[in-house]
C-alpha cells in the first residue's frame, strides 16, 4: 500500500519538480498538489493524505499558521515544512506549529525522499543545508561531522545521536561515511580510536 503525500507550494516549478521526484520512489503516491492552504482545505474535505509538504510563504494563509490548524483539525497528518528561509529561529517556530520535520528547498532529491520515509515512520527531522552541504575539504571535519564524532566517542548510536541533533538517521549515517573516507578508517571503530589518538 502507497504513502498517500500532499504539495502545497504556491511555486509551481519548485512544485512540479518535487512531484516527479516522489514519484520515483514506488512507496509515494501523490493525491495532491495546491498553491495555496485555502485549496488545501478543500482537498481535505475529500481525501486526508498521510504527509503533507508545505511551504512557509505563500498568498493567504501562511504555512506555519495552516500547519498549527491543520495539526489540530487532523493529527494523524504528518507535516514537512519546506522553505528557502533557514535560521535556528525559523525552525524553531515551524517546530512549535507542531511540524514533524524541516527540509531547505536546496535539499537534493535522495535527501528528501529518506526524509519523509523517517516522517512517516514517527521521527522528527529538522534538516538544515549545513548539516549536509558543509565543508567537503577532505582533510578537515566539518563542524557537523565533529558533532557527531563526539556523539560517537560517548557511545551514543545512530538513534540517539539523530534524536540529539535534530537529523534523520541517515544523515547521521551519511556523516559517518564522510568521516571514514576523510580519514582514512574502515569502520566506526576505527574511526573512535583514530578520534582519541588525534584529539578530535
Amino acid at each position: 500500500m502507497k504513502h498517500t503525500i500532499a504539495i502545497v507550494d504556491d511555486h509551481s516549478l519548485f512544485a512540479d519538480g518535487l512531484e516527479r521526484i516522489l514519484q520515483e520512489h514506488k512507496d509515494f503516491e501523490i493525491v495532491a498538489k495546491c498553491t495555496s492552504a485555502e485549496d488545501f482545505e478543500v482537498t481535505l474535505n475529500h481525501k486526508i493524505p498521510q504527509l503533507v509538504l508545505l511551504d512557509i510563504r505563500m498568498k493567504g494563509q501562511n504555512g506555519l499558521d495552516f500547519c498549527k490548524a491543520m495539526k489540530q483539525k487532523f493529527p494523524s497528518i504528518k507535516v514537512i515544512i519546506i522553505s528557502m528561509f533557514e535560521a535556528l529561529e525559523v525552525i524553531e517556530k515551524v517546530r512549535l506549529a507542531g511540524a514533524d520535520g524541516y527540509l531547505h528547498k536546496s535539499t537534493d532529491a535522495e535527501l528528501v525522499r529518506s526524509t519523509i520515509v523517517d516522517v512517516l515512520n514517527g521521527h522528527q527531522v529538522f534538516l538544515m543545508t549545513s548539516d549536509v552541504n558543509e565543508n567537503i575539504d577532505k582533510n578537515t571535519l566539518s563542524k557537523r561531522e565533529r558533532e557527531i564524532l563526539s556523539l560517537i566517542k560517548k557511545g551514543m548510536g545512530t538513534q540517539d545521536i539523530s534524536k540529539t541533533l535534530f537529523i534523520s538517521q541517515y544523515t547521521v549515517e551519511t556523516h559517518k561515511r564522510n568521516m571514514m573516507q576523510k580519514l582514512n578508517v574502515n569502520s566506526q571503530r576505527e574511526l573512535i580510536v583514530y578520534a582519541f589518538e588525534n584529539m578530535l
